[in-house]
């Protein structure tokens, strides 16, 4: 045993001779495989990954549009902007659950704040004080904004995700936005 140990630190001498030699940073391997074992989990990673980054990201978004559309039963007098309102809450509702089991399954933890919902809670208060036409015009162009932003979010899903489940929710969520936008779009013109 005293000999094999021996022989082990000859062997790393000669090793570290010839990284010298030729310029090498055996302390810098050293320290890149210290770092490397200090890592958080990359197994998290990857189930974040599989998951896609809609899990995260598109959770507070969807909370943020329903939480919007909440806002037009009291505020809208629109029969057409009601409808929509109505079309988005019952869409996005069963979405929430479908990206609450993903993360679940995947063992990722969803983001309460999401990335940026500070600046999508600023569309609710916004819409607030607002009441008949001045609310209908102001929902509709916070929520066509809303779903504008959602969109490069669920292209990323489909260009990237590792997630079969993850994808056909993304590709879903920008077939159903991209059509309630033009929606929008249009009703913003009869106001």
């Amino acid at each position: 045993m005293r000999t094999s140990l021996i022989s082990t630190a000859k062997h790393r001498s000669v090793v570290l001779i010839l990284f010298a030699a030729f310029g090498a940073d055996p302390v810098g391997v050293r320290r890149r495989r210290r770092l490397h074992r200090q890592r958080p989990d990359r197994g998290h990673l990857r189930a974040e990954q599989r998951c896609g980054r809609l899990s995260k990201d598109m959770t507070p978004h969807h909370q943020s549009a329903v939480e919007m559309s909440e806002l037009v039963a009291d505020r809208s007098d629109n029969p057409q902007v009601e409808a929509l309102a109505t079309r988005i809450i019952a869409a996005q509702g069963p979405e929430l659950d479908r990206m609450e089991q993903m993360a679940k399954a995947w063992d990722v933890e969803l983001n309460a704040g999401g990335q940026s919902m500070d600046s999508m809670a600023g569309g609710a208060a916004k819409l607030e004080p607002l009441k008949g036409t001045e609310f209908d015009r102001a929902f509709l162009t916070e929520m066509t904004a809303h779903h504008s932003a959602a969109l490069p979010m669920a292209q990323a899903e489909v260009d990237n995700g590792e997630n079969p489940q993850g994808k056909a929710l993304a590709t879903e969520i920008i077939e159903v936005q991209t059509t309630e936008i033009a929606e929008m779009k249009q009703l913003l013109t009869q106001l």
